[in-house]
């Protein structure tokens, strides 16, 4: 019978993770869920995809 352990254990447990360390160190506002969702959804669903007064044009690098 063996056992198979990993040469370089470590001499103590890492420490366990503990929920709400953090408490009352920051606020999340209230609007967290729906902050910005005008500026995404025209991101996603309105005008163009390249608009007139801007457009992008692509890069291409020279092929020699």
């Amino acid at each position: 019978m063996a056992k198979d352990t990993p040469i370089d254990q470590p001499e103590t447990a890492p420490k366990k993770r503990r929920i709400g360390f953090m408490e009352g160190m920051f606020t999340t506002p209230d609007d967290f869920d729906t902050m910005m969702a005008k500026e995404i959804e025209e991101m996603f669903y309105g005008g163009d995809l390249f608009p007139s007064e801007n457009p992008i044009t692509p890069i291409v690098a020279d092929k020699e």
